[in-house]
């Protein structure tokens, strides 16, 4: 990875992620929609609130199951240098973030472009 400020200094840097096999993507699937079925059985009793939250978890469960059979790949952290002040930092990512993307250095706030090498 490349990290670039907005004045165009340039410094390397490492995005960690976790790629999934078939089965794994395949057993996060099942669990994802296992789990929302269940809390669709378990909203059986509530009286009243059952009307939605049945059909609400019973789709959740579907939608939230191919969400994550697709996902392939899932971001970590970010490690580098800030290319202004010189320090090691480490970004924690939210799983769907991908190069190129904008981070800020959490010891100056400096502006950093991330991309792929």
């Amino acid at each position: 990875m490349i990290l670039t400020s907005r004045d165009g200094q340039c410094s390397s840097g490492a995005m960690l992620s976790t790629v999934y096999s078939p089965r794994e993507r395949t057993l996060r699937a099942l669990k994802a929609w296992a789990i929302c079925w269940m809390l669709a059985l378990l909203s059986l009793p509530i009286i009243g609130l059952h009307w939605f939250l049945v059909p609400g978890f019973s789709v959740a469960g579907v939608v939230l199951g191919v969400q994550r059979y697709r996902m392939r790949e899932a971001s970590r952290e970010l490690n580098g240098r800030c290319v202004l002040c010189g320090k090691e930092f480490s970004l924690a990512l939210e799983p769907n973030e991908r190069a190129p993307l904008w981070k800020y250095c959490p010891h100056c706030q400096a502006a950093l472009c991330v991309e792929a090498a």
